[in-house]
């Protein structure tokens, strides 16, 4: 079930045609204060364009800034006329081939955020556990910010000693100029408030000059780095993954990210990207099976762990 637009029209939107992202400092970290922003806890170096778009990007994003301009993947729809669209899932993703001047290539995932939009009742859970069924009858797509927050603290090793969780890099969201209606967007207002008072209390510590907010009105498409390779569910129907290998896959996901304190409430071996060598044997990492994870737009603090619930 697809239930990104009412209008699916929308998300081809075009604009026009966009200047060259052109700032004059060349270290992430060396960005003055009025283009830096910090959403919860990640920081962003903030590029507006002068027909009204604006695109913020992450450390790692920073990096290929010129793959990330608009008019490399966006502009005239060349994520759909040129790029691949990832039929695996509900959403509108797209991988497309961006290059830069010096001819070093890029893959990204171009997305289109859900959020404040309905979730389909029936979420596949496959292996829900400990999950809370109030948790599943009340979820909701996270915001762009919210999902990289969330990103950076399963990317982290943890205190506890839970290794870091290997996951596509988070490059950057853009919200591209166009204004629609709430219908078109499939939001509802009351939807939308939930995200806005989140966003809210997380920007509270933020000089108020640096605060960022959402614009219930804007679409916003997140970018994140390309994941070579193949999803288990793939592999395991090419007979190079066994139904346990499979199973014993699914519950380390859910218990690793249990440890780090979340859930995800559609974890599925098509979420899991898994690498194959020149022999045709999968890659491994101190004997078990190396993956890589994707698609975070269900992924949920537990309640009583985060100060975010």
């Amino acid at each position: 079930m697809n239930t990104i637009l009412p209008n699916s029209s929308l998300e081809f939107s075009g604009i026009g045609k966009n200047p060259e992202m052109s700032l004059e400092f060349s270290q992430f970290d060396d960005a003055p204060p009025e283009v830096t922003r910090r959403v919860y806890d990640v920081p962003y170096i903030e590029q507006s364009f002068d027909d009204g778009g604006v695109m913020w990007m992450t450390r790692y994003g920073w990096a290929w800034r010129e793959h990330l301009a608009p008019e490399k993947w966006y502009h005239e729809k060349q994520y759909v006329n040129h790029g691949t669209r990832l039929t695996r899932g509900t959403g509108a993703v797209y991988r497309v081939g961006t290059a830069a001047a010096d001819g070093r290539l890029l893959d990204i995932v171009v997305k289109f955020s859900r959020f404040a939009q309905d979730v389909p009742l029936h979420i596949t859970v496959t292996y829900p556990g400990s999950i809370p069924s109030n948790l599943v009858d009340n979820s909701r797509f996270n915001s762009p910010f919210y999902e990289f927050g969330q990103l950076k603290a399963i990317r982290m090793p943890s205190e506890n000693g839970t290794p870091r969780i290997m996951t596509g890099r988070p490059l950057a969201i853009y919200s591209p100029a166009n204004h629609y209606k709430l219908w078109q967007l499939g939001r509802t207002q009351h939807r939308f408030n939930h995200y806005d008072r989140l966003l809210a209390r997380d920007q509270q510590s933020v000089p108020e000059e640096q605060r960022l907010k959402l614009d219930m009105l804007r679409q916003y498409i997140v970018l994140f780095s390309w994941e070579k390779g193949e999803d288990a569910e793939l592999a395991f129907l090419a007979g190079k993954l066994t139904g346990d290998q499979l199973f014993n896959m699914t519950e380390e996901v859910q218990d690793l990210l249990e440890q780090k304190g979340f859930y995800v409430l559609d974890n599925k071996p098509r979420h899991y990207i898994v690498r194959t060598r020149e022999n045709g044997d999968l890659l491994k990492k101190d004997s078990k099976i190396a993956y890589s994870l994707i698609d975070f737009e269900l992924l949920i603090p537990i309640p009583d762990q985060s100060a975010l619930s």
